[in-house]
């Protein structure tokens, strides 16, 4: 069984919009002012991007569990 773990922060975007933004490989242990600080360096350099970031809405780190079946007979 392996653990995969994925930082999901939202912003609202230039277009008035919430787009979620998505890392792989994420440390599940972040607190939530390693998370603050990484969304405002985030919308600091949100030039970078092409749908640019200005607030911040949400930051999750998402748990998926994968378990391999056999369907050999």
């Amino acid at each position: 069984m392996a653990n995969n773990k994925k930082l999901v922060m939202t912003f609202k975007c230039e277009d008035g919009k919430e787009h979620n933004f998505s890392w792989n490989h994420a440390d599940d242990t972040m607190r939530d002012a390693d998370a603050k600080n990484l969304a405002d360096t985030i919308i600091t350099n949100g030039s970078i991007f092409e749908n640019v970031p200005v607030e911040a809405t949400g930051a999750k780190v998402v748990v998926t569990t994968e378990s391999e079946l056999d369907i050999r007979e």
